[in-house]
């Protein structure tokens, strides 16, 4: 990190931004309609293999971190 952005270092800390954020009054809940129809998966534009790799690891990571 460069030594002018030291001061924002929390701001970048790994472990802060693997946790949710509080809770705020402003956020809501989706409810889902059970048994309702999904939306056909589709892809919306092509990804090179190394772009499809990253998202891959992406999606893989994040429940980890319970962000989906």
């Amino acid at each position: 990190m460069p030594e002018w952005l030291h001061e924002y270092r929390n701001v970048f800390s790994k472990n802060k931004s693997e946790r949710m954020p509080i809770w705020k009054p402003y956020d809501y809940a989706i409810d889902f309609v059970e048994g309702a129809m999904l939306p056909k998966p589709a892809k919306v534009y092509l990804l090179s293999l190394a772009e499809r790799n990253s998202l891959d690891t992406w999606i893989n990571e994040e429940p980890r971190k319970e962000y989906i």
